[in-house]
């Protein structure tokens, strides 16, 4: 005890280390198949957004009443969480996506 009351006295208080933080406020704020469908998602690789969509309802087809507008809103929380950009583009009626890193 008196070991802990030394180290403190020296130290002060020591931040905790958050395991998994962003994982967890990821699956906290969408869900856990969608945490898991969007770490298998290359950054700097462009993806038409209904194709991913459409990819995800395939992988996970309990998530069949999902809408796009979710969807996209679960991206830009992992983009948020994760510190990246999104790169977004138009090409007549098809929209595209890419995630980037905000460093490079």
């Amino acid at each position: 005890m008196l070991g802990c009351l030394r180290f403190y006295l020296r130290e002060g208080l020591v931040k905790y280390k958050h395991v998994n933080l962003q994982l967890k406020q990821l699956v906290d704020s969408t869900s856990m198949e969608f945490a898991e469908f969007i770490q298998d998602i290359e950054h700097k690789v462009e993806y038409e957004k209904g194709d991913l969509f459409r990819k995800f309802k395939e992988e996970y087809p309990d998530y069949e009443n999902v809408r796009q507008n979710t969807f996209t809103l679960w991206i830009k929380r992992y983009v948020q969480l994760n510190e990246l950009k999104m790169d977004l583009r138009k090409s007549g009626s098809k929209r595209y996506i890419r995630l980037i890193s905000k460093n490079g």
